[in-house]
């Protein structure tokens, strides 16, 4: 788990350090930077991923919309400190906007106190091997583009740990109301792969997510139900029971499409999804939009 956070000039974040729990809550009013905190974790577990251009276009930000305005001109510096099982270690680094790399990074076994991974000055080096110097591009963390096979077993934990990190803190339930084709084992960032990303869950979880549902938020839900149609497009829809009048209170079976499904059920459906997924740690913002009171303070002890 993630224990510490500390990052300084990003955004409206300056030295700016807080500690984490397993379930950690953030409140408080609207512009004081709750969005920018989820924003900050989820910046710096891509530089692991490597791909941070495609990351800035999808929020459509440019590399200077990362600086704290008034010192624009110096790098983001950042440090997450992680318990991975018995052990503990500190990801230290700092980002470049203009070249998009981290240039000096380094990560420490805290338990032991050894350096197993570091870059400076256009060189690298993995724990006791010499120093290597960095003839390739690449953007990020250099973590993003080593293989494997260079790596230790640490190092690829602690990479595959920081690569899990899911935020999901751009959920748009007009997003989520489209049909997708293919969602790589992955939610979009607002939400817009969501039909094809309930197609691919197993049967057992669909199972699952639907008896949550049920059970917790909404007793007339009965499934969900996404079906392939032309040019394989995903098209999702939600079953429920209702009891339609002069029927004698006999159950009828109601299928409602996503387009006029409404924007609370959407944003249970992806945050509950994400719960069965193998992600170490998700980042949900403002959960509480469209959804009434009382399912929230659910929502809020299911998490």
């Amino acid at each position: 788990m993630i224990r510490e956070f500390y990052i300084n000039n990003f955004k409206s974040l300056v030295n700016f350090n807080f500690q984490l729990d397993k379930f950690t809550c953030l409140i408080g009013l609207n512009g004081s930077g709750k969005s920018t905190i989820l924003q900050a974790i989820d910046f710096t577990t891509q530089l692991i991923k490597g791909h941070i251009e495609d990351w800035l276009k999808t929020r459509e930000w440019g590399p200077e919309d990362l600086l704290y305005y008034f010192k624009s001109g110096e790098n983001i510096n950042f440090v997450i400190k992680l318990q991975i099982e018995k052990s503990s270690y500190s990801w230290r680094s700092e980002f470049n906007a203009n070249t998009l790399t981290c240039p000096n990074e380094e990560i420490v076994n805290d338990t032991s106190g050894e350096i197993l991974f570091k870059v400076a000055e256009r060189a690298y080096h993995i724990g006791n091997n010499p120093l290597k110097p960095i003839e390739f591009k690449y953007e990020g963390s250099l973590l993003s583009i080593l293989q494997d096979e260079v790596l230790t077993e640490e190092l690829i934990n602690i990479r595959d740990f920081l690569i899990s990190v899911k935020s999901t803190d751009l959920l748009s339930p007009q997003l989520m109301r489209k049909r997708a084709r293919q969602a790589d084992n992955d939610l979009g960032l607002g939400g817009e792969k969501l039909s094809a990303f309930l197609y691919d869950l197993s049967d057992d979880k669909k199972s699952k997510l639907n008896q949550l549902i049920k059970e917790k938020f909404q007793p007339t839900f009965e499934s969900v139900e996404t079906t392939t149609i032309q040019a394989g497009w995903k098209k999702l829809s939600i079953i429920e029971n209702v009891f339609p009048r002069k029927k004698n209170n006999l159950s009828e079976r109601l299928r409602t499409e996503a387009r006029h499904v409404s924007d609370g059920l959407l944003r249970l459906l992806a945050i509950l999804s994400q719960m069965m997924t193998n992600h170490q740690v998700l980042l949900f913002d403002e959960i509480e939009d469209g959804i009434n009171p009382e399912i929230v303070e659910k929502l809020v002890d299911l998490l």
